[in-house]
């Protein structure tokens, strides 16, 4: 019990919404909230980017398999 006690306390990291500052102390406009989060999303899109970009292309299924997929109403991704 206590090590799920110390996990909550860690945080969920840095990762997507999480990421966001913490709200400032004065009230900001409408048009500032709606540039950090297009900020936020600019840094995120980037990071999916170079992520995608890391990672080696899935290859294709051949016609057999992916007509057969079809046939039985799958996606060839399922392959």
């Amino acid at each position: 019990m206590q090590a799920v006690a110390e996990a909550r306390e860690e945080g969920p990291g840095t990762a997507g919404a999480f990421a966001c500052p913490p709200p400032p102390a004065a009230r900001t406009s409408a048009r500032e909230q709606l540039q950090q989060l297009e900020q936020l999303a600019r840094a995120e899109l980037a990071l999916l980017g170079l992520r995608a970009a890391a990672q080696p292309a899935a290859p294709l299924p051949c016609p057999e398999h992916a007509s057969v997929a079809w046939d039985l109403g799958l996606d060839a991704a399922d392959l």
